[in-house]
Protein backbone atom coordinates (compact mmCIF):
# COMPACT_ATOMS: atom_id res chain seq x y z
CA UNK A 1 0.00 0.00 0.00
CA UNK A 2 1.29 3.56 -1.06
CA UNK A 3 -0.16 6.66 0.79
CA UNK A 4 0.68 10.03 -0.51
CA UNK A 5 0.28 13.35 1.49
CA UNK A 6 0.56 17.07 0.11
CA UNK A 7 -1.27 20.20 1.08
CA UNK A 8 -3.29 23.67 -0.21
CA UNK A 9 -2.88 26.51 1.37
CA UNK A 10 -0.65 27.35 4.49
CA UNK A 11 -0.83 26.89 7.94
CA UNK A 12 -0.50 30.46 8.96
CA UNK A 13 -3.23 32.21 10.96
CA UNK A 14 -3.00 35.47 9.57
CA UNK A 15 -5.62 35.46 7.48
CA UNK A 16 -6.03 39.00 6.94
CA UNK A 17 -2.19 39.65 6.11
CA UNK A 18 -2.58 37.22 2.92
CA UNK A 19 -2.76 33.27 4.86
CA UNK A 20 -5.14 30.92 3.25
CA UNK A 21 -8.55 30.64 5.03
CA UNK A 22 -8.10 26.84 4.63
CA UNK A 23 -5.66 24.63 5.61
CA UNK A 24 -6.07 21.42 3.38
CA UNK A 25 -4.46 18.32 3.95
CA UNK A 26 -5.10 15.00 1.11
CA UNK A 27 -3.80 11.97 1.65
CA UNK A 28 -4.11 9.44 -1.41
CA UNK A 29 -4.06 6.18 -1.04
CA UNK A 30 -2.99 3.38 -3.52
CA UNK A 31 -2.38 -0.27 -3.93
CA UNK A 32 0.67 -0.79 -5.49
CA UNK A 33 0.42 -2.30 -8.86
CA UNK A 34 -2.23 0.32 -9.27
CA UNK A 35 -0.06 3.38 -8.37
CA UNK A 36 2.66 2.70 -10.87
CA UNK A 37 0.04 2.34 -13.43
CA UNK A 38 -1.40 5.76 -12.77
CA UNK A 39 2.16 7.21 -12.57
CA UNK A 40 3.02 6.55 -16.15
CA UNK A 41 -0.15 8.10 -17.13
CA UNK A 42 0.46 10.91 -15.90
CA UNK A 43 4.33 10.87 -17.40
CA UNK A 44 2.49 9.97 -20.61
CA UNK A 45 0.35 13.39 -20.24
CA UNK A 46 3.53 15.31 -19.68
CA UNK A 47 4.90 14.18 -22.62
CA UNK A 48 1.70 14.73 -24.92
CA UNK A 49 1.41 18.22 -23.16
CA UNK A 50 5.44 18.93 -24.31
CA UNK A 51 5.91 19.46 -20.55
CA UNK A 52 8.66 16.77 -20.35
CA UNK A 53 9.60 16.42 -16.34
CA UNK A 54 7.86 19.42 -15.13
CA UNK A 55 6.01 19.22 -12.39
CA UNK A 56 2.15 19.29 -12.43
CA UNK A 57 1.16 22.25 -9.92
CA UNK A 58 -2.47 22.57 -9.12
CA UNK A 59 -2.15 26.44 -7.99
CA UNK A 60 -0.46 27.28 -11.13
CA UNK A 61 -1.86 24.75 -14.12
CA UNK A 62 -3.90 26.22 -16.79
CA UNK A 63 -7.65 25.21 -16.70
CA UNK A 64 -6.87 23.05 -19.62
CA UNK A 65 -4.45 21.51 -18.24
CA UNK A 66 -6.07 20.83 -14.62
CA UNK A 67 -9.07 18.87 -16.56
CA UNK A 68 -6.49 16.91 -18.81
CA UNK A 69 -4.42 15.52 -15.38
CA UNK A 70 -7.84 15.13 -13.57
CA UNK A 71 -9.46 13.24 -16.94
CA UNK A 72 -6.52 10.65 -17.12
CA UNK A 73 -5.93 10.03 -12.97
CA UNK A 74 -9.57 9.43 -12.67
CA UNK A 75 -9.38 6.34 -14.56
CA UNK A 76 -7.62 4.63 -12.09
CA UNK A 77 -8.69 3.55 -8.49
CA UNK A 78 -7.24 5.51 -5.60
CA UNK A 79 -8.98 6.63 -2.70
CA UNK A 80 -8.37 9.96 -0.72
CA UNK A 81 -9.20 11.38 2.62
CA UNK A 82 -8.85 14.78 2.72
CA UNK A 83 -8.79 17.18 6.12
CA UNK A 84 -10.12 20.61 5.71
CA UNK A 85 -9.11 22.91 8.90
CA UNK A 86 -11.26 26.28 9.12
CA UNK A 87 -8.72 29.01 9.97
CA UNK A 88 -11.43 31.56 10.96
CA UNK A 89 -9.61 33.01 14.00
CA UNK A 90 -13.64 33.17 15.75
CA UNK A 91 -13.52 29.72 15.33
CA UNK A 92 -9.69 28.12 15.55
CA UNK A 93 -8.15 28.88 19.32
CA UNK A 94 -5.86 27.43 21.41
CA UNK A 95 -1.77 27.75 21.84
CA UNK A 96 -1.47 24.75 19.90
CA UNK A 97 -2.94 26.41 16.84
CA UNK A 98 -0.12 29.71 17.02
CA UNK A 99 2.64 27.28 15.73
CA UNK A 100 2.54 26.40 11.92
CA UNK A 101 4.93 23.46 12.61
CA UNK A 102 2.55 22.17 15.50
CA UNK A 103 -0.67 23.44 13.64
CA UNK A 104 0.58 21.15 10.74
CA UNK A 105 1.50 17.86 12.28
CA UNK A 106 -1.40 18.15 14.29
CA UNK A 107 -3.80 18.00 10.62
CA UNK A 108 -1.23 15.09 9.88
CA UNK A 109 -2.18 13.38 12.85
CA UNK A 110 -5.78 14.24 13.08
CA UNK A 111 -6.20 12.98 9.08
CA UNK A 112 -4.88 9.62 9.40
CA UNK A 113 -6.57 9.06 12.83
CA UNK A 114 -9.31 6.89 10.71
CA UNK A 115 -7.66 6.15 7.64
CA UNK A 116 -4.87 4.40 9.38
CA UNK A 117 -6.94 1.86 10.49
CA UNK A 118 -6.88 -0.12 7.36
CA UNK A 119 -3.46 0.10 6.40
CA UNK A 120 -0.79 -2.97 6.65
CA UNK A 121 2.90 -2.34 6.19
CA UNK A 122 2.12 1.17 4.61
CA UNK A 123 4.71 3.48 3.03
CA UNK A 124 4.22 6.82 3.28
CA UNK A 125 5.45 9.82 0.80
CA UNK A 126 5.31 13.33 1.98
CA UNK A 127 6.39 16.23 0.26
CA UNK A 128 10.32 17.25 0.89
CA UNK A 129 9.28 20.85 1.58
CA UNK A 130 10.28 23.01 4.76
CA UNK A 131 13.13 22.31 7.61
CA UNK A 132 14.99 18.93 7.61
CA UNK A 133 14.83 19.08 11.76
CA UNK A 134 10.77 19.44 11.46
CA UNK A 135 10.67 16.53 8.42
CA UNK A 136 12.22 14.49 10.93
CA UNK A 137 10.15 15.64 14.07
CA UNK A 138 6.82 15.01 11.38
CA UNK A 139 7.63 11.42 10.03
CA UNK A 140 8.54 10.25 14.13
CA UNK A 141 4.98 11.72 14.84
CA UNK A 142 3.09 10.22 12.36
CA UNK A 143 4.83 6.90 13.40
CA UNK A 144 4.09 7.49 16.96
CA UNK A 145 0.48 8.73 16.65
CA UNK A 146 -0.72 5.66 14.27
CA UNK A 147 0.81 3.02 16.35
CA UNK A 148 -0.59 4.19 19.74
CA UNK A 149 -4.44 4.32 17.61
CA UNK A 150 -3.83 1.14 15.35
CA UNK A 151 -0.90 -0.83 17.01
CA UNK A 152 2.21 -1.73 15.02
CA UNK A 153 2.29 -3.21 11.65
CA UNK A 154 0.71 -0.54 10.43
CA UNK A 155 3.08 1.80 8.92
CA UNK A 156 6.30 -0.04 7.09
CA UNK A 157 7.89 3.57 6.18
CA UNK A 158 7.96 7.28 6.14
CA UNK A 159 9.90 8.83 3.07
CA UNK A 160 9.95 12.37 1.71
CA UNK A 161 10.37 13.10 -2.00
CA UNK A 162 10.66 16.14 -3.67
CA UNK A 163 7.41 16.95 -5.66
CA UNK A 164 8.43 17.13 -8.85
CA UNK A 165 10.00 13.87 -8.96
CA UNK A 166 6.85 12.07 -7.92
CA UNK A 167 3.70 12.36 -9.79
CA UNK A 168 1.74 10.64 -7.05
CA UNK A 169 2.48 13.66 -4.59
CA UNK A 170 1.37 15.66 -7.80
CA UNK A 171 -1.81 14.02 -7.71
CA UNK A 172 -2.01 14.71 -3.78
CA UNK A 173 -1.45 18.18 -4.41
CA UNK A 174 -3.90 18.06 -7.14
CA UNK A 175 -6.69 16.45 -5.04
CA UNK A 176 -6.08 19.45 -1.75
CA UNK A 177 -6.29 21.63 -4.73
CA UNK A 178 -9.74 20.79 -5.97
CA UNK A 179 -10.90 20.57 -2.48
CA UNK A 180 -9.68 23.82 -1.45
CA UNK A 181 -11.09 25.47 -5.05
CA UNK A 182 -14.38 23.51 -3.85
CA UNK A 183 -14.73 24.73 -0.73
CA UNK A 184 -14.36 28.44 -1.18
CA UNK A 185 -16.04 28.31 -4.42
CA UNK A 186 -14.04 29.39 -6.78
CA UNK A 187 -15.01 29.29 -10.50
CA UNK A 188 -14.91 25.68 -12.12
CA UNK A 189 -14.45 24.25 -8.51
CA UNK A 190 -17.14 22.05 -8.68
CA UNK A 191 -16.07 20.98 -12.58
CA UNK A 192 -12.85 19.80 -11.05
CA UNK A 193 -14.48 18.24 -8.09
CA UNK A 194 -16.82 16.16 -10.17
CA UNK A 195 -13.72 14.45 -11.62
CA UNK A 196 -12.75 13.01 -8.27
CA UNK A 197 -16.19 12.85 -6.49
CA UNK A 198 -16.98 9.46 -4.66
CA UNK A 199 -13.64 8.41 -4.63
CA UNK A 200 -13.27 9.03 -0.71
CA UNK A 201 -14.27 11.61 2.36
CA UNK A 202 -13.93 15.05 2.71
CA UNK A 203 -13.77 16.31 6.57
CA UNK A 204 -14.43 19.62 7.80
CA UNK A 205 -13.24 21.11 11.33
CA UNK A 206 -14.21 22.69 13.48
Amino acid sequence: MLVFIDESGDPGRKIAQGSSRFFVLAVVIFDDGEAARCAQAIERLADRLGRGSAEFKFSRDSHRTRLAFLDVVKQFRFRYRVFVLNKDPHRLYGPGFNSKDSLYKWVCGTALKDVSAEWENATIVLDRSGEKTFQRQLKSYLRREVRSLHGPGRIKRVKANTSDSERLLQLADYTAGVVNRHEVGKKWGSEYFSRIRGRGVVRRWP
